[in-house]
């Protein structure tokens, strides 16, 4: 018995040192846990909850661009807005990741992270159909939705993180699903929630509906007719359209339209 909890131990200790030696290698972090306070702004029943980032970054992104966020009770859903390949699937990564391993008490990819224990994370990130089931990639969305929906009803002190909630339909269904939805998910205030979406006039409904709203986007700026990115949050919602550039830029309909001009301009070259 002596030699096993030795054994035991000796592996215990291998792992942390193993785990503090990448952590000071990338320049990890230890995320604080903060205990809940009783709320005294109007939400009796929910302890308050704070998730504050300071220059969080995707751990498996060289050259990563740090950004801040914090989320707390108050201000509960974390709306997100940008053009395409501007950093919003990579940054909601970025949150899962850290605060998921804040969680199991492993060194973070961030400078600060304080945070109150959630009873559990949710994410929705290129849901993919089910063949198995008949389930459309829609039907899919519909039924994950569906299935968060009941644990947050449950009172449980969730995050819950959509990338682009509801694009497997038209731009009209998938504009007032993802307005009464998330109006709907902000007003559990014990829950935080992020959500994405290329829709942005989704984010001046919620606006004047949701007090608990939050809006950050990725900026695009366009150089020489070409598209960039900062990957840097700003306050606000964007209101960047570039999908035609970049369809243009990659000259698709010349391509169509000239049966020798993919060989002459592509192949050739």
């Amino acid at each position: 018995a002596g030699v096993i909890s030795m054994v035991k131990l000796m592996h215990k200790v291998d792992m942390y040192i193993s785990v503090g030696l990448y952590a000071a290698s990338r320049g990890f972090s230890y995320a604080v846990c903060k205990e809940a306070v009783a709320t005294g702004d109007g939400i009796p029943s929910a302890p308050a909850f704070e998730i504050s980032m300071t220059g969080v970054y995707h751990p498996a992104v060289e050259r990563a661009v740090a950004n801040d966020i914090v989320i707390t009770s108050a201000s509960n859903l974390f709306f997100l807005t940008g053009a395409n390949m501007a950093g919003k699937s990579t940054l909601m990564k970025s949150f899962s990741i850290a605060l998921y391993l804040a969680h199991m008490g492993f060194p973070v990819p961030c400078l600060v992270l304080e945070f109150t224990a959630m009873e559990g994370i949710f994410t929705s990130i290129n849901v993919p159909d089910n063949l198995s089931m008949g389930y459309s990639h829609f039907y899919a969305e519909v039924m994950r939705v569906k299935m968060i929906a009941a644990q947050v009803a449950m009172g449980r002190r969730l995050v819950v993180v959509f990338d682009e909630m509801f694009k497997g339909t038209n731009v009209k269904d998938a504009f007032d699903a993802t307005v009464c939805v998330s109006d709907a998910f902000a007003s559990h205030r014990e829950s935080a929630f992020v959500i994405s979406t290329h829709i942005m006039e989704a984010a001046a409904e919620l606006g004047q509906s949701c007090d608990g709203a939050q809006f950050w986007y990725l900026p695009t700026l366009l150089r020489e007719g070409s598209p960039s990115y900062s990957y840097r949050l700003e306050k606000g919602v964007s209101d960047d359209r570039y999908g035609m550039t970049i369809v243009n830029n990659e000259r698709i309909v010349e391509i169509i339209k000239n049966s020798r001009f993919y060989e002459e301009v592509y192949v050739g070259a």
